[in-house]
């Protein structure tokens, strides 16, 4: 097996990572099984935030992860960050009676399809398309929203999400960018 991965050395450096922990931690990520060669410090990568050591010994990956590494395939882990995205769309507000999160099964299944289409898409820049189309709406009353399903992928009608997406890696946009003391104010 030949595997080839680029590391940004400015960034192991700003992360305080050495090359065997970011491989450690790509490879975890990846779900690739060759971590037993790999001299790491478990401990330290849990005090950088990066995972959590459960008490049967588990490594359970932290969101911070997530920033290391943009072009992870994610579709595995959907299941666990869609709450996350569906709350980003307002609780109470309706389009068209039905509720603006959609279904969570719905959101999996879109969610899922467009990220092995797309492969281009970090988690980040999901995050930040929908951040972003939901402070649009909110400035105008959420009308008419769309239900989160739907943003992701409307039967004939393409995907908003893509454009979304697209938009805000032309601006530099990242979920960073929403992470304010302000930004719950906003939505």
């Amino acid at each position: 097996m030949t595997m080839n991965i680029q590391i940004d050395l400015n960034k192991l450096h700003t992360e305080g990572l050495t090359p065997n922990e970011y491989i450690y931690l790509y490879l975890t990520v990846n779900k690739i099984p060759l971590l037993s060669a790999l001299p790491c410090d478990l401990e330290k990568l849990q005090k950088l935030g990066y995972i959590k050591i459960t008490s049967e010994d588990e490594l359970v990956l932290r969101s911070k992860i997530n920033k290391l590494f943009t072009t992870v395939d994610i579709t595995g882990d959907v299941d666990t960050w869609i709450d996350d995205w569906r709350r980003i769309w307002p609780d109470g507000v309706k389009s068209g009676g039905r509720p603006v999160r959609g279904t969570k099964s719905e959101c999996i299944k879109k969610m899922k399809a467009f990220i092995q289409k797309t492969k281009q898409f970090s988690k980040s820049d999901i995050f930040a398309a929908a951040l972003a189309y939901s402070i649009e709406r909110k400035r105008d009353g959420y009308k008419f929203m769309v239900c989160a399903d739907y943003f992701i992928n409307k039967q004939d009608s393409g995907s908003m999400l893509e454009a979304w997406c697209d938009d805000m890696k032309s601006r530099g946009a990242k979920v960073e960018d929403f992470e304010t003391p302000s930004f719950n104010d906003a939505i």
